[in-house]
């Protein structure tokens, strides 16, 4: 992606600095490449060659969504990328006829015209990116570096200019040496631990508020291998119910496995209680499937808290020349798929603000402006999430205006996908973030839910449908 051909000048700075290695900062490093003469990416963990599990993405072992929306941001800064993952063995889905989801009671129906995404696991599609990004000629990455703090503009200005770092103990230095890197834009993302508002508050600066949903979920995740030729019609199956379940197709051949809880209802890490878990899901065909397929390594777990949202965009002093990306902006339940996705739009968002500031290299007003346009693309992902885990009465968060009446119209909407291919569609690009929530408030959906809703009345009461039409001819 050039900064010109897409109808700006490049912003003209000297250096750029990310902190983090993972999906977020390679995408913030390769939109920065294209403003910046210099772009420096600082990742604490040594940063392995190829498709291989990091310490620093501990959620790396569990299945990993990329939304459609997602797929085609990182396309337009890495081109090509999906002939890659092809090549590297990711495999194919038709949302609309290859993934068999049950939920609210059923399996999903059959749809054409549905998005069809990319299913792989997390090191290879982080790692086919970081592989593009290691070969831009202006990209620097230093791993095994942790950042202390930043470094302040000099005189009254309260902005950033860089970062101190703790290197490497090398020959001669001292245990704990720092060295400073001074940069005109520093970009935090180092995920949902970020000590960002930490850095700024050792500047003066107030904490930026947060936004929580606190869902207490928990994953266990395990390999197995993908039986060939496949006995069944469905490539993904999906349980969503109180508990989770995912069966999803990764590179060699193989299947990740991620069972899931609310609330502290997590799935064992042990063979019985993990097999057990599965057997308890709303379906047991999930179970009937993994007890019949081989695992090829152990169980992982992970915990996930809550939801997240730092409030940059709401500071009424935010310093120049620092800005947050990823999960460091904001972190969501993994089970939305939605965290990557949200993570390449930002790149394109900063792309935006680069390339409208006018090729002066100034950033002043820089970080304000993108985090006020980062909010937008947050929002969207962040009411979808939320909103769907606060039905759950005891799930700890605000309930927006509103909320009331969207869970009830969600509901139909999840009940109709279950028969009505239409509806199903629609509600599938919303999911992948292709189209707005509202259009499933439009006439063509709109309609069908009313009319729904009006059956489950009368089926529940058929004297219903009789006491009103004798009063409509008691009124006429």
């Amino acid at each position: 992606m050039d900064s010109e051909a897409n109808g700006g000048e490049r912003f003209g700075g000297r250096r750029a600095i990310v902190i983090g290695g993972s999906v977020a900062g390679l995408v913030a490093a390769r939109v920065l490449s294209d403003h910046f003469d210099e772009v420096v990416i600082l990742e604490r963990d040594p940063l392995p060659e190829g498709a291989v599990f990091h310490r620093g993405v501990p959620q790396a072992r569990h299945v990993h969504a990329l939304l459609l929306r997602g797929l085609e941001a990182l396309e337009s800064l890495f081109p090509s990328l999906r002939a890659d993952l092809d090549v590297a063995g990711a495999v194919t889905v038709d949302s609309g006829r290859e993934l068999r989801w049950y939920h609210t009671g059923g399996f999903n129906v059959d749809c054409e015209g549905a998005p069809v995404v990319c299913a792989q696991s997390r090191p290879l599609l982080e790692g086919l990116i970081r592989q593009r990004v290691r070969a831009i000629p202006n990209v620097r990455l230093r791993d095994g570096v942790e950042v202390a703090g930043l470094l302040p503009s000099p005189g009254s200005t309260g902005g950033v200019e860089g970062v101190r770092i703790r290197a490497p103990e090398a020959a001669g230095q001292a245990p704990n040496a720092t060295e400073e890197l001074c940069a005109e834009l520093v970009v935090d993302a180092s995920g949902r631990g970020s000590q960002g508002s930490a850095w700024l508050e050792a500047l003066g600066h107030p904490k930026p508020e947060r936004s929580t949903v606190k869902v207490q979920v928990g994953y266990a995740s395990r390999i197995y291998r993908r039986p060939e030729p496949s006995p069944y019609a469905w490539k993904i199956l999906y349980v969503t119910e109180a508990r989770l379940g995912a069966v999803v197709p990764i590179e060699d051949g193989q299947w990740i496995v991620t069972l899931g809880g609310m609330l502290g209802d997590y799935p064992p890490a042990d063979e019985v209680g993990f097999l057990e878990f599965a057997r308890n899901l709303a379906t047991r065909e999930l179970f009937e499937v993994i007890s019949r397929a081989e695992p090829l390594g152990k169980i992982d777990v992970y915990r996930f808290p809550s939801h997240l949202w730092r409030r940059y965009e709401r500071m009424k002093r935010m310093p120049d020349g620092f800005l947050v990306v990823g999960d460091a902006l904001c972190s969501f339940n993994p089970i939305y798929g939605q965290g990557m996705t949200v993570a390449a739009l930002e790149g394109l968002m900063l792309d935006n603000v680069l390339r409208a500031a006018g090729g002066r290299g100034d950033v002043r007003g820089l970080s304000r402006r993108f985090h006020a346009e980062a909010a937008k693309v947050v929002d969207v992902a962040w009411a979808a999430a939320t909103e769907a885990d606060l039905r759950i009465p005891e799930v700890e968060g605000e309930r927006p205006f509103g909320f009331a009446f969207r869970s009830w119209y969600n509901q139909q909407v999840h009940e109709l996908r279950l028969s009505d291919p239409e509806v199903a569609l629609q509600f599938y690009r919303v999911m992948h973030l292709l189209d707005p929530s509202s259009k499933l408030y439009h006439p063509p959906v709109l309609t069908r839910v009313l009319g729904h809703a009006v059956r489950k009345v009368l089926e529940r009461s058929p004297t219903k449908l009789v006491e009103a039409r004798a009063g409509f001819r008691d009124v006429s």
